[in-house]
């Protein structure tokens, strides 16, 4: 039976994916909260990391839990030395290919990477705004649209954001599904 279930294609699972503004953290307690929260997806898109040692603190608490992730941090983002972060499960999610900024006019420099979960190769952009709601919302969808023409070739965009205010997600917005899902 183990065998058999190591033998269905990763694909056939649902891709649990989170995104979250973690802004400074470091203590212990911090790190445990955030483990708690990373354990129950599978790729999480962290914005605002500002201390690399802290995403390393996070690395060594899962796997001492058990837990085999991997993390993708970013270099600065913007010139307060802001940083984006990747963090997945080894199991359900494979880096193809580690990105770069994408280039529009906002405070905060997207970052991409591309990723493979079973056979949905997808790319994967984070994006935090500073901006008021209804400008962080022309800036979200910016963002998308430089991705799918940019990374086109690459797989789908999976577009991981922080805004300043809740904002609805834009109309020209889709969720994602693999075409042969």
């Amino acid at each position: 039976l183990f065998l058999l279930l190591a033998a269905i294609p990763a694909v056939s699972q649902p891709l649990r994916v989170a995104s979250f503004h973690v802004s400074e953290f470091s203590g212990e307690s911090d790190i445990e909260r955030i483990a708690d929260i990373v354990q129950q997806y599978d790729m999480v898109a962290i914005q605002d990391l500002r201390d690399l040692a802290a995403a390393d603190a996070l690395l060594a608490t899962l796997f001492r839990r058990g837990d085999f992730f991997k993390v993708l941090p970013s270099n600065p983002s913007s010139t307060d030395g802001t940083r984006y972060a990747f963090v997945w499960r080894d199991r359900s999610v494979q880096l193809i290919a580690p990105g770069s900024f994408l280039e529009i006019d906002s405070e905060y420099r997207p970052v991409y990477a591309t990723f493979q979960a079973g056979n949905f190769d997808f790319i994967a952009v984070i994006y935090q705004t500073a901006s008021p709601a209804e400008q962080a919302s022309k800036e979200l969808v910016e963002t998308y649209h430089k991705a799918r023409e940019t990374l086109a070739d690459e797989g789908d965009v999976l577009l991981f954001s922080s805004l300043a205010e809740p904002t609805p997600v834009p109309a020209p917005l889709t969720p994602i599904v693999p075409l042969d899902a």
